[in-house]
């Protein structure tokens, strides 16, 4: 730790930096892509590698000193030093740039500008640079050759120094940096080509589970092997995952999925087949040599289910690893969530991003596509205690800081409050910290006022480029001002939200009635599975990041006197900054359109197709707040902002889609699962069998059939089994079968 503010030092940095307790190893590990380069692996000096939750009290704690660290690296046993930028307990950050082929990016000017401690980085062709001072923005390989952060990272550390000068705040160069990074948007990593997947019989997973069991996920060659023999299957990457996670000391969920996209169909000609020969070898038994297998009917299989084939120019979309990562300037705030949040909540801290950026470039920014503006709602799902408000509280921290506090408001009591807040502020924010109260009322459940004011805020979303008209109201007491002021449309309504609840406050909302007003449709919903902590995250003093000011008060700045000015008119017509989209992002927003139907569809066998109605929409509205994250000044969407803003809103609906099919229980699919329940537990010990379900439920559907029966798989209520005659004679009947029946001893029943 140092004594006093780094940031204010005049010694040279690396005097600072051999002070300070961040120091670690590195070794370097082979890439499974031989046309890769090597990883550098990071590890304490105590051995274990560093992994888990970064830059928090329990990675300070493990992290050495200089000496310590060099010590281990003359064991010969590591291939060098490391150093960790991110926060440490004074409330400051320690920063790092990267510039990597100086000479074949150019970037010989700004390597002569980097202030702090530079030095030579292994390659030999480019420099590090180390600086403390404020956390800002990261920026992430993109092909630019420059990266930059404060948070999360550490640099290798070669001792090859350039220069030596005082310790300062690489905020100072951030500005050219990020100018330069910005010269090629990141890509998404899923330029691959993707075959058509093929989906494997129920009785195939069955047994691919089975020998799978038999085998150990530890030796990391058949682990890589045994994903070549699966990434060919619409089934492989769950059940890899799945024995990948027998390995409680070596599971890497981002090196899994790091190793799952490197995969390719029939790599190396393994298939399925290949894992039965492997766990043969350890004395696995394969069912399949005893019993004979019969060809799947069409008419019989309800597990089996065909799958469309998916079009040639299906969209490559990020994963939810790119997801974590917010393009451009919001990324600050990220962060600055994450420096603060005493229950680290990386998925809530995108999304309350997202709503910040909503609200900053409300009225102000617009698409000439479809048209649209900005406005957008969002509804965090979170355990109770588990820190959901933090988003608030970070939002109205910023907005404070930046002069804008004046666009929050914390929900509205009836359609008379939601003009009323119009008239004041045509674009502003409405966090609310339980949203119950409001999924209630969309239900008319003894909420008249609230469902009056539910309904107008659905009128706003529809009128964002159009005008609201306010209600009649009986002027009997009011003022000249007060009449005048209700007595006006607002012209581009802006209302952005961003809502609060439990997991089981939605699930208790989601009916029929409920999807059908579309209410919660309109909604970017956003599930998080983190529980509430007992330990306590030490908080530390954490300043806003300026940059992360300054571009608040750029996208909400007027664009010109008399329009949108400090004070704006609800009834003024606004001229905004029409921000242009390249041809490329205008064919992922068309395939989103054409893929939102496809959902729709889908979500229609359900009964639930008003989920996904918005999708392109909301896709196009979160693309363009990305364009103004990325340059307020000269906004652009391009296809990688494009595809961001698809994947996140696909994402959602499809949240909302799985959580509505398995909550909602006056839908057709939870009707059926209940008849399904009951029929199964008539079976008693012999069970259902597939044929006598189908030929049961057989207007209900395949699919419907199917998902019901793995739901009800899910949640411990049946399983699929080989049940026994009682003789012992005879092919096993394969059924299934409902809990009550099954021996929690050996978990099988013998009739």
């Amino acid at each position: 730790m140092l004594s006093g503010n780094p940031s204010l030092a005049q010694t040279a940095t690396r005097a600072y930096m051999n002070a300070a307790k961040r120091w670690l190893l590195w070794k370097s590990i082979p890439n499974e892509d031989p046309s890769k380069k090597p990883r550098k692996v990071p590890y304490y000096v105590d051995g274990t590698r560093r992994q888990g939750e970064l830059d928090s009290q329990a990675d300070w704690a493990k992290l050495a000193s200089y000496e310590d660290a060099l010590d281990m690296v003359a064991t010969g046993n590591y291939s060098g030093l490391g150093f960790a930028l991110g926060p440490d307990e004074t409330g400051g950050c320690w920063q790092g740039c990267d510039l990597d082929a100086i000479a074949e990016h150019n970037l010989d000017g700004i390597a002569a500008e980097l202030p702090g401690y530079v030095e030579r980085s292994p390659s030999g062709e480019g420099v590090h640079s180390i600086g403390f001072g404020q956390g800002l923005p990261s920026l992430g390989s993109n092909g630019t050759g420059v990266e930059f952060y404060s948070s999360g990272r550490y640099f290798t550390f070669t001792h090859d120094e350039l220069r030596d000068g005082p310790l300062q705040d690489l905020a100072s160069i951030y500005p050219k940096l990020q100018a330069w990074h910005s010269k090629k948007v990141a890509p998404t990593g899923l330029q691959q080509h993707h075959a058509q997947l093929e989906v494997l019989p129920e009785y195939v997973v069955v047994d691919i589970r089975s020998a799978l069991a038999s085998l150990e996920s530890d030796d990391r060659n058949l682990w890589v092997n045994v994903g070549l023999a699966l990434c060919a299957y619409e089934q492989g990457k769950a059940l890899w995952l799945e024995w990948s996670q027998k390995s409680l000391e070596k599971f890497d969920p981002a090196d899994a999925e790091r190793v799952w996209r490197s995969c390719k169909a029939k790599d190396g000609g393994r298939d399925y087949q290949s894992i039965f020969y492997d766990a043969e070898q350890t004395g696995w038994v394969n069912p399949a040599r005893h019993i004979e297998r019969p060809e799947p009917d069409p008419e019989v299989m309800v597990i089996e289910e065909e799958q469309e084939s998916e079009p040639e120019d299906a969209m490559e979309l990020p994963t939810d690893e790119d997801l974590s990562c917010v393009p451009g300037m919001l990324q600050a705030f990220v962060d600055f969530y994450a420096c603060t949040a005493i229950t680290p909540q990386p998925e809530l801290a995108v999304q309350a991003a997202l709503a910040l950026g909503a609200v900053c470039c409300g009225r102000k920014y617009k698409t000439v596509e479809l048209p649209n503006f900005s406005n957008l709602w969002f509804l965090g799902v979170a355990k109770s205690g588990a820190g959901k408000e933090h988003s608030k509280w970070a939002i109205e921290k910023v907005l404070n800081e930046a002069g804008h506090g004046d666009l929050i408001n914390n929900g509205y009591t009836s359609k008379g409050a939601v003009f009323s807040m119009l008239t004041k502020q045509p674009n502003h924010i409405s966090i609310i910290d339980e949203l119950g109260r409001y999924l209630d009322a969309a239900q008319d459940r003894g909420h008249a006022h609230f469902k009056d004011g539910v309904t107008t805020l659905m009128e706003s979303w529809n009128r964002s480029d159009g005008i609201l008209r306010p209600p009649q109201y009986s002027e009997r007491g009011l003022n000249e001002d007060i009449k005048r002021a209700l007595s006006q449309p607002v012209v581009n309504p802006s209302i952005s939200l961003l809502g609060m609840t439990t997991p089981s406050t939605l699930f208790n909302s989601l009916t029929r009635d409920s999807i059908q007003d579309g209410f919660l449709p309109r909604f970017i919903i956003t599930m998080s599975n983190i529980e509430a902590t007992d330990e306590l995250r030490k908080q530390r003093p954490v300043e806003i990041p300026d940059v992360l000011v300054e571009w608040t008060k750029a996208a909400l700045a007027p664009l010109s006197q008399g329009n949108l000015a400090d004070v704006p008119q609800a009834h003024m017509e606004t001229v905004p900054h029409i921000v242009p989209m390249t041809d490329e992002a205008w064919e992922v927003i068309q395939a989103a359109k054409k893929a939102e139907g496809q959902m729709r569809r889908d979500a229609n066998v359900y009964d639930v197709p008003e989920l996904v109605n918005r999708m392109a929409q909301k896709a196009l509205r979160i693309s363009l707040i990305l364009a103004v994250s990325v340059d307020p000044a000269q906004p652009m969407i391009t296809r990688e902002l494009a595809e961001w803003g698809v994947a996140y809103a696909k994402r959602a609906d499809e949240t909302l889609v799985a959580a509505a099919v398995e909550h909602m229980v006056d839908g057709p699919l939870g009707q059926l699962m209940k008849k399904l329940v009951n029929f199964i537990e008539r079976g008693k010990l012999r069970g259902r069998t597939e044929r006598e379900i189908n030929k049961a439920y057989k207007g209900h559907g395949k699919r419907a059939l199917s998902d019901s029966l793995q739901m009800l798989k899910a949640s411990d209520e049946i399983e699929f089994r080989k049940v026994k005659h009682k003789a012992g004679r005879g092919r096993p009947r394969e059924a299934w079968v409902h809990k009550r029946y099954i021996s929690p001893v050996n978990r099988v029943k013998v009739e």
